[in-house]
């Protein structure tokens, strides 16, 4: 659950509670299409997404330098 309410078409930003955030495409209210997801301790994925799930190309970064 997020800070805000999430548009429900089109492109937007949205900040979480637990300060993830989402940059991308919306549709019905969910993450659809293509869009970067960064997780509060720096990794992200950065792709397509169906249904507010990873689905199809997407590449995950991870922030641990180990």
């Amino acid at each position: 659950e997020g800070n805000g309410k999430m548009i429900n078409e089109g492109n937007g930003i949205y900040l979480f509670k637990n300060c993830d955030i989402y940059n991308g495409e919306i549709k019905r209210g969910l993450k659809n299409g293509n869009g970067k997801y960064v997780y509060n301790q720096g990794n992200f994925y950065e792709g397509e997404w169906r249904n507010d799930k990873k689905d199809g190309y997407g590449i995950m970064y991870s922030s641990d330098k180990s």
